[in-house]
């Protein structure tokens, strides 16, 4: 409910922590497209988009759809980074999807 500059937290539920190092905040990941919804090209079940082709295109679709940045492994800004780089190069022609 509220953290103070002495490094209290104070809950919701009235309970209190003092000398607070850290607060990390969990939102978590839930994958939602209601504008794909009524298409049937993908589904979204269980924190996993599917069907999809290594993790990045709608098979029915491609490589007109694209989804880059799903989590996936541990080493997420790289593999953002070069699924971008895959899609950019499928798009422009350069490569295969």
């Amino acid at each position: 409910r509220a953290l103070r500059a002495d490094g209290s937290a104070h809950f919701a539920c009235g309970a209190a922590a003092e000398k607070i190092d850290a607060v990390l905040y969990c939102t978590g990941y839930q994958y939602f497209y209601p504008f794909l919804s009524h298409t049937g090209l993908i589904s979204t079940h269980d924190m996993h988009v599917s069907p999809l082709y290594k993790h990045v295109w709608a098979p029915d679709v491609a490589p007109t759809l694209a989804f880059v940045g799903l989590i996936w492994k541990s080493l997420r800004f790289p593999q953002f980074q070069l699924q971008s780089r895959w899609v950019a190069r499928v798009l422009s022609g350069r490569a295969p999807p």
